[in-house]
Parts: structure tokens; C-alpha cells; sequence
């Protein structure tokens, strides 16, 4: 998983996945970007993420597969409730 990413978190776990558009499990919810790469694979790992209180390029954050403009806009907007500012 690239840095970048924008993360959901998991509300069973409290773990953070790549945001999910459409899941029911929390994962739909924009929660964190990623700061650094995190190989994939079944092993947890910690890393370092963007929570709140920052501002990111929006070219740099890597969306989910397939989101179009709206779907882009409204991530940016659940970002920015947390206090992440993208430009």
C-alpha cells in the first residue's frame, strides 16, 4: 500500500484499510492518509499516518479505484472534518 493512500478504519478493529467506497464496516469513512509505504500482505504493521490538522496535495493522495471527481470531492470533504486540507 503506497503512501499517500487514504485510509478508513475498521470499526470492529480500529484497524486502518484502504478507504472502501460503498463498505458498511467503517472502512467507507474517510480516517487517515497514509505517510509511508506498508507492504500488503496478512501481518500487521505500524506506520505512520495523517490524522488531523494538515494540509496534503490532493495530486499526491491516491484515492480509491474507480472514484470519479464527485467521488474524489466528497473524500476531500470527510477529510476536512478531520482537519486534513487538501489543495
Amino acid at each position: 500500500i503506497l503512501s499517500g493512500t487514504v485510509l478508513g478504519k475498521l470499526t470492529a478493529t480500529g484497524k486502518f484499510i484502504p478507504l472502501v467506497t460503498g463498505a458498511g464496516d467503517g472502512s467507507q469513512t474517510p480516517a487517515a492518509i497514509l505517510y509511508e509505504d506498508v507492504p500488503t500482505g496478512a501481518v500487521d504493521h505500524k506506520r505512520t499516518l495523517t490524522l488531523r490538522d494538515s494540509e496534503v496535495k490532493a495530486g499526491q493522495l491516491i484515492y480509491p479505484t474507480g472514484a470519479d471527481a464527485t467521488a474524489k470531492a466528497a473524500i476531500n470533504a470527510g477529510l476536512a472534518l478531520l482537519g486534513i486540507i487538501t489543495r
